[in-house]
């Protein structure tokens, strides 16, 4: 177990770093992170796009009929602070995460595209008491 100083001062050193850092806040937008569409089970992902300054990703998105899933990932070579995929939109109607945590919507025959709208925002950053 950590002295109180040692502590206190590990608790001061992560807060320093927070405010230095604002990414490591929690729920600040975070840019550059690729927004993937896949057809589960298995079905390779796609990258559709990259989220902008303000953590959005909005495009149109050719698709076909059937299931896709929409998740975030750091993009290969790059380091990226901890984040989260915060809300998806398709077509304008909220796709909330499902009992797994994914991101899951159903396209219809004869849709063709859809509007993907992501957001993502950093993770709450935890301070050891």
């Amino acid at each position: 177990m950590m002295p109180s100083r040692a502590r206190s001062t590990a608790a001061i050193g992560l807060l320093l770093l927070s405010a230095a850092t604002p990414a490591l806040a929690q729920n600040n937008p975070i840019p550059n992170i690729d927004i993937l569409l896949q057809k589960p089970p298995g079905g390779s992902a796609l990258v559709v796009g990259e989220t902008g300054r303000d953590g959005w990703f909005r495009d149109p998105i050719p698709v076909e009929a059937g299931e896709y899933q929409v998740a975030a990932a750091c993009p290969p070579r790059r380091q990226c602070p901890a984040f989260r995929m915060a809300e998806v939109l398709v077509n304008g109607r909220v796709i909330g995460p499902d009992a797994r945590g994914r991101f899951v919507f159903l396209v219809g025959s004869g849709i063709g595209q859809v509007r993907l709208e992501a957001r993502v925002l950093s993770q709450p950053v935890s301070i050891p008491r």
